[in-house]
C-alpha cells in the first residue's frame, strides 16, 4: 500500500515540475530555482558546465509554479513590434560599447529617473552573473558583449524586491532571461524589459577554463574588465578579447578556441539551437542588438558601431521617444523589414553545425593547450594581411576610399 502512494506521488509530481522538462529544451534561465516556494530546486553544473535544475522530489509540493515560469516550457508571450531605429549615443563613456550603445543609453534614462538597471557583468573572477546598477558611473560594468550565459537568479530577486518598493527597474537580457522575469513579476508596474538579438550562449564552465588558461599566459587581467568586442581606429567593429581601456595584449577570435568556437555556432547550450525567440516578434518591450544592414545607411555613422533598437510595447516606445528626444543620441528610422532579412536570429536559430557533437567531449578529456591546439583556428597569410591592413589604413580612410570606389563604379 505505501509502496503505491509513494509511486502515485512520483508520478504526480513528475508532471508538475520542470522534472518533466527536457534537458535539450531546458534554458538554464533559473527562474524555477527562484519561483519554488519550498526551495526544493537547485541549479546544478551539468557535464557540459551549463546550469540546469535538479528538484528534490520527496519535498516538491505539485504547485507547477516551477512550470509556469519556465522559458521552455511555457509558450512565449510575443509583442506587437512598433517603432525601429539605427541607434547611435553620443554620452560619454559609451564608447566602450560593443554597438551603439543603446543598452548605456536606455539605462542612463532609468536611472536619471530614479529608477535602477538589473543586468550582466562580470564579478571579480570573471563570472558573469545579472546585478542591480544604481548610479551612471556603476554603467560601465554592464558595457560591452559578454559571450556567455549569464547566472540572472539573482537578478530575478532584485528585481521583484524593487518592484515591491514601487521602483522602476530596467532589466537587461537574452530572450529567454526577459521571458522569465516578465513571468515572476507578472502585473508589475515598473519593469521594462530590454531582450538582446541574441545568437546563443556558451558554457560558464568552458569560458572559467578558457579565462584561467589566458590569466596563465598573463592576459585578461583584472577579469571583471574583460570585453569581446572593441571599436577602434582599426574598424568599427574588432572581435578580440581583450581588457576595457587596458593597452596590453589583444586576443584576435581566431586565436582563442572559447571565442572561435562561439563564432562557428559550435559551443552553444543545445536549446539555442531550437530557440524559439529567434523570430521577428519579440518577448521585450524593447530589443537591441547589431544592426546587419548598416550598408544601407551609408551617411549614419559610418566609421562608428550602430545599434538596431526595436519598440515592441506602449512601454517600450515611450522609453525609446524620451531616449530619441535627449541630445545624448543620434538615430534613423530603420527598414525593420529588411533587416529581419538580414539579421539571422531575427528569423531563425543559429544552426547547430556537427562540431558541436566533440567540441565538450574534447574540453573534458583534453588538457587546455591541446583542445586549443585543436580548435583555434589557423592562421594564414592572407589573415595576416588583413590585419595589417587595418593597421596601416585606418577605418575612416577605408571608409573614404570605398565611397570613392563606388561612386567611380556607378559612373561607369
Amino acid at each position: 500500500m505505501l509502496v503505491g502512494l509513494q509511486q502515485l506521488w512520483e508520478r504526480r509530481t513528475a508532471v508538475h515540475n520542470v522534472n518533466c522538462v527536457e534537458r535539450e529544451a531546458c534554458t538554464g534561465c533559473g527562474a524555477c530555482e527562484v519561483v519554488c516556494p519550498v526551495q526544493c530546486i537547485d541549479m546544478i553544473v551539468d557535464r557540459e558546465g551549463f546550469l540546469c535544475p535538479t528538484v528534490d522530489e520527496t519535498r516538491c509540493v505539485g504547485c507547477s509554479k516551477c512550470l509556469h515560469s519556465c522559458s521552455a516550457y511555457r509558450k512565449p508571450c510575443f509583442k506587437a513590434r512598433g517603432r525601429s531605429v539605427l541607434f547611435r549615443s553620443l554620452e560619454g563613456g559609451s564608447e566602450i560599447s560593443s554597438s551603439g550603445g543603446a543598452a548605456f543609453a536606455i539605462a542612463m534614462h532609468v536611472i536619471e529617473r530614479g529608477g535602477a538597471v538589473v543586468a550582466c557583468s562580470f564579478d571579480d573572477r570573471g563570472v558573469a552573473r545579472h546585478r542591480e546598477f544604481e548610479t551612471i558611473d556603476d554603467l560601465r560594468g554592464m558595457q560591452g558583449s559578454k559571450y556567455v550565459q549569464s547566472d540572472a537568479r539573482e537578478g530575478y530577486r532584485l528585481c521583484i524586491s524593487m518592484l515591491e518598493d514601487d521602483r522602476e527597474v530596467l532589466f537587461v537580457g537574452t530572450p529567454c532571461q526577459v521571458a522569465a522575469v516578465k513571468r515572476l513579476c507578472p502585473d508589475k508596474n515598473g519593469l521594462i524589459t530590454c531582450d538582446l538579438i541574441c545568437h546563443g550562449v556558451p558554457s560558464p564552465a568552458f569560458w572559467a577554463k578558457d579565462l584561467e588558461f589566458q590569466n596563465s599566459c598573463g592576459f585578461l587581467v583584472p577579469r571583471e574588465d574583460v570585453q569581446f568586442r572593441t571599436s577602434d581606429k582599426r574598424s568599427r567593429t574588432n572581435f578580440e578579447l581583450c581588457c576595457k581601456g587596458a593597452s596590453g595584449k589583444r586576443i584576435p577570435y581566431e586565436k582563442d578556441p572559447y571565442y572561435s568556437l562561439f563564432v562557428k555556432n559550435a559551443s552553444l547550450r543545445e536549446s539555442c539551437y531550437t530557440c524559439p525567440y529567434a523570430q521577428e516578434e519579440r518577448v521585450g518591450d524593447v530589443t537591441i542588438g547589431d544592426c546587419a544592414s548598416r550598408d544601407k545607411y551609408p551617411d549614419f555613422h559610418p566609421c562608428e558601431s550602430v545599434s538596431t533598437v526595436v519598440a515592441n510595447t506602449s512601454a517600450g516606445e515611450a522609453v525609446l521617444k524620451s531616449v530619441l528626444s535627449g541630445e545624448g543620441s543620434d538615430f534613423v528610422d530603420l527598414d525593420f523589414l529588411l533587416e529581419a532579412r538580414l539579421n539571422g536570429q531575427l528569423h531563425k536559430p543559429s544552426t547547430r553545425p556537427g562540431l558541436r557533437d566533440f567540441v565538450y567531449i574534447d574540453l573534458n578529456t583534453h588538457d587546455y593547450r591541446s583542445f586549443a591546439g585543436k580548435y583555434c583556428e589557423r592562421v594564414t597569410i592572407k589573415w595576416r594581411l588583413k590585419r595589417f591592413v587595418k593597421l596601416l589604413i585606418p577605418v575612416d580612410a577605408r571608409v573614404f576610399l570605398k565611397r570613392k570606389a563606388r561612386g567611380l563604379s556607378n559612373r561607369g
